[in-house]
């Protein structure tokens, strides 16, 4: 597997399958079970050859549905 990472350590994007250009190889030994059906751009960081979660994820698309609701 390959991981995108932006300037902030954050996980920006992946390919499981072929390559990204400036991605990083890892060993999917690392990837925890739950990545890729969580994946979303911010949600993981890549410190120190581990992947975790962002402990400072906002998923925006969750708010803006919030906000669609309160229209109505």
């Amino acid at each position: 597997m390959q991981i995108l990472v932006n300037n902030e350590d954050l996980i920006v994007g992946y390919a499981d399958v072929g390559g990204i250009e400036g991605g990083i190889e890892i060993n999917n030994s690392i990837v925890p079970s739950d990545f890729i059906p969580l994946f979303k751009p911010n949600k993981f960081q890549y410190i120190d050859g581990k992947i975790d979660y962002n402990k400072n994820f906002i998923d925006n698309t969750e708010s803006n549905a919030l906000k669609t609701d309160n229209m109505t």
